[in-house]
């Protein structure tokens, strides 16, 4: 049985400020993470062996700005006001694998699973204030603005997934010289309902010395929708939020 685990926290403070940013446009971040991993290995004969992993990981950060204001930019002079870059990111990911192997004279056999759960909580509040732009200090001063937009809509975000897969896998010995492979991998996902994702594996080995091996084989893979994309494109949707402008 081996286990490891980890955390840590961070923070940063003034972050955004500099060069023609002023001091109120800053803004904190902080964040914290921890992970915990174990793995059972065990010998159920000379032949036989069977592995269980399981991990778990958690990140959490946040961005919280110093001033809570409508932004003014005036191009070429100066960044005032809110940064108006509040957002949260609260992260948990679980990941159950198990291996089976039965080793034996002339056939070998591999057969196991894999489980992925993911779920994302998130805060975006970037630019919900709005900003102002000014071509230049004499537009500012006379209050006449260039372009002025802000984001409306509902800043909140709660997604999860789900993913399993299960596979076997057989090595027959047919000669000293030659090893043939054959097996089979089904995998689905909660986000896609199209369950007809089953994955032939083909495969060979050919001793040509003792020191040389040709291998080849052929396989059937689906690739899994990733949660990083929807997460980034939710909250821009029409009816979760959207960019406004004028002038």
């Amino acid at each position: 049985l081996i286990f490891n685990t980890g955390f840590g926290r961070w923070k940063s403070k003034n972050q955004g400020v500099g060069g023609m940013t002023l001091p109120d446009r800053a803004s904190t971040g902080r964040g914290k993470y921890s992970n915990f991993n174990i793995r059972q290995f065990s010998v159920v004969s000379p032949s036989t062996n069977y592995e269980t992993r399981f991990g778990m990981n958690k990140n959490y950060n946040d961005n919280v700005p110093s001033t809570n204001a409508i932004a003014i930019n005036v191009l070429g002079n100066f960044n005032s006001g809110g940064a108006q870059n509040y957002n949260v990111n609260d992260r948990k990911q679980f990941n159950v694998s198990n291996l089976f192997t039965k080793m034996g004279e002339r056939l070998t056999t591999k057969a196991g699973f894999d489980i992925f759960y993911l779920k994302n909580n998130s805060i975006s509040e970037s630019n919900f204030l709005g900003v102002y732009t000014f071509s230049n200090m004499e537009d500012y001063l006379a209050g006449k603005a260039a372009s002025f937009s802000v984001t409306r809509g509902n800043p909140f975000l709660d997604m999860s997934t789900l993913r399993w897969s299960l596979f076997i896998q057989q090595g027959f010995k047919l000669t000293s010289r030659l090893t043939a492979m054959f097996g089979m991998r089904y995998e689905a996902q909660k986000d896609v309902s199209d369950r007809n994702n089953l994955g032939p594996r083909l495969g060979f080995a050919y001793t040509l010395t003792p020191r040389t091996v040709v291998r080849g084989g052929y396989g059937g893979s689906y690739v899994h929708f990733s949660p990083a994309g929807g997460g980034g494109i939710l909250p821009l949707n029409g009816p979760h939020g959207r960019q406004d402008g004028g002038y």
